[in-house]
């Protein structure tokens, strides 16, 4: 049987590599010095050795016997390559010079190690990669790549300028190393950081937003956008941070669902200097613990946050006196406060928002409407469109 050249595509049928057509999993066809060897019952090929230049996967599932490296090497995925499977023992390895680009979807499961791209160039077309392994970004060029990532394992994609189309987390997902960069986050499983670890939602548009799984503490939930964006939906978070971080004038983050991040803090501020960032629950409920509004450096760099129809807040208190923009916009919310409202550097409007609890302090009224503060404590400094009244008024006027 006359060997194929590393630089024939071939048809990848088993019959072309078993030309008599009978089972024979010991045919070996070499490529290059790359050994294929064609399980004609399985219809599933085992791959091992070293590619000598170029390799094309098309319409049957491959098992990788050891590192799959990917150095000095191209490998592209047929358009009608009806769903590649690659079964790795250890894993790909995307090396300097390197590439993968896909003309289909691609599902990668791997015992050991998983995903890597270590100098090389992946090219995901914008279709998906289902990866059933590690995922780890180290140096190289990533377009149009979009991640599903299944079963229990490690994600660091840590590069500013390749984030990922899409990752969708499936699986048991831990944020090892720094981060997870992406322009849009999905999926029903879990996200948990090794020790800290933010996703890191990068130059978002519409609909950044449909996770559903669970996001746990210690994760820190980092969005930045260069456009004004809407969610897609809710944001809800097991005891994790939120912070929105707009780079430009007058950036607005609109909530298409509730953000409640339970235990966790929200912060609203800016990337750029003299510039404000605003957050609009637009009639959504708000839910955390600290809300902090402007950057917490000596810097101006504002956040203006307008609160839907309720809250349920810990404290809410400006980053830094140097914000000179921040505000609260309270409308006419219903807001339980477990801890103090600071107002000071933060301008607040209200149309007869009501606090059922919590402290105020240094709270004025901007444009002559009032805060009805029932049941609340007053630490002095407030002005006199705040309203403070006993428990027992707010008891009988909710009646």
């Amino acid at each position: 049987m006359a060997l194929k050249s590393a630089t024939e595509s071939g048809d990848w049928d088993a019959l072309a590599w078993n030309p008599v057509g009978q089972p024979d999993n010991t045919s070996d066809v070499q490529l290059a010095g790359f050994a294929v060897v064609a399980n004609v019952v399985a219809e599933c090929y085992t791959l091992s050795g070293t590619i000598g230049s170029s390799l094309e996967l098309t319409k049957h599932d491959f098992t990788v016997d050891d590192v799959m490296t990917l150095d000095d090497v191209a490998v592209t995925t047929a358009a009608d390559m009806e769903g590649v499977i690659l079964y790795g023992g250890y894993g790909i390895d995307i090396g300097p010079n390197g590439s993968l680009t896909l003309s289909d979807d691609l599902r990668i499961d791997t015992f050991l190690f998983g995903l890597y791209l270590d100098g090389g160039t992946l090219v995901g077309t914008g279709y998906d990669i289902t990866l059933d392994g590690d995922l780890e970004y180290v140096s190289g060029t990533a377009t149009n790549v979009s991640i599903t990532h299944v079963g229990t394992n490690d994600v660091d994609w840590i590069t500013t300028v390749y984030p990922l189309l899409l990752y969708t987390a499936d699986g048991d997902i831990t944020i090892i190393g720094s981060r997870l960069r992406c322009l849009a986050l999905a999926g029903t499983g879990s996200i948990s950081p090794d020790t800290n670890g933010i996703v890191d939602l990068r130059n978002v548009s519409d609909n950044f937003w449909t996770f559903t799984g669970t996001c746990t503490a210690g994760v820190t939930v980092l969005l930045q956008t260069v456009v004004n964006v809407s969610s897609g939906g809710a944001i809800i978070l097991q005891n994790a941070d939120f912070e929105s971080l707009g780079n430009g004038a007058g950036r607005t983050i609109i909530m298409d669902g509730v953000l409640d991040v339970g235990t966790g803090e929200v912060y609203v501020n800016q990337f750029a200097a003299n510039q404000t960032t605003f957050l609009d629950m637009d009639g959504q409920a708000l839910t955390c613990g600290a809300l902090v509004i402007g950057k917490a450096a000596a810097e101006n760099k504002s956040g203006v946050v307008t609160l839907g129809a309720s809250a349920s807040i810990a404290s809410i208190i400006a980053g830094n006196a140097a914000n000179l923009n921040n505000s609260l916009v309270l409308g006419n919310a219903d807001i339980v406060l477990s801890g103090t409202l600071d107002g000071s550097d933060i301008t607040v409007t209200s149309s007869a928002a009501r606090f059922l609890s919590g402290t105020l302090t240094d709270v004025d009224v901007d444009g002559g409407d009032r805060i009805i503060a029932w049941g609340c404590d007053d630490d002095g400094g407030n002005g006199i469109g705040v309203e403070f009244a006993p428990r027992q008024l707010e008891t009988m006027a909710l009646g």
